[in-house]
């Protein structure tokens, strides 16, 4: 008896009061403020993931040229870098420059059996996005990369 009386004066509650509920407008308002700010964080996390992918992208362009110069090396024969306009061209694959990653100059990097390269150039790449270059020197007699950034 309890619980039928219980429901009953649920459903008379439930029935006698108003709906209530957004209008047109305060929906709109409520669209517009939540879309407002899923832009705001959506800008945030895509500067943060481009940033990433810039650093990331460095990180494995140096593991990329030490796995060129050891290859050179355990096969005892000279191999070629080339540094191409969107991507860089070693003995065993490609490594995509990501957007907004420039080369300075396009040339082609000659690795000795032993491993080093023999000339004294540099690799520079431009970031379009903060205007920072990056330069690559290899220090002379263990060819090793020193980057430097500006």
């Amino acid at each position: 008896m309890l619980i039928g009386t219980t429901i009953r004066n649920m459903l008379k509650k439930v029935g006698s009061s108003p709906i209530k509920g957004f209008t047109l407008l305060e929906s709109l308002l409520t669209l517009g403020i939540t879309l407002f700010l899923l832009m705001l964080l959506w800008m945030g996390v895509g500067e943060v993931y481009q940033s990433f992918e810039k650093t990331l992208f460095y990180l494995r362009f140096e593991h990329f040229y030490t796995e060129s110069q050891t290859l050179a090396w355990a096969r005892q024969e000279s191999a070629q870098l080339y540094f191409q306009e969107r991507c860089i061209t070693g003995p065993e694959g490609k490594l995509q420059l990501p957007q907004g990653v420039e080369l300075a100059s396009h040339f082609q990097l000659d690795l000795n059996a032993k491993g080093n390269h023999t000339g004294l150039s540099r690799i520079v790449f431009r970031d379009l996005s903060s205007g920072k270059t990056v330069h690559y020197q290899a220090r002379i007699g263990n060819g090793i990369l020193q980057r430097t950034e500006e």
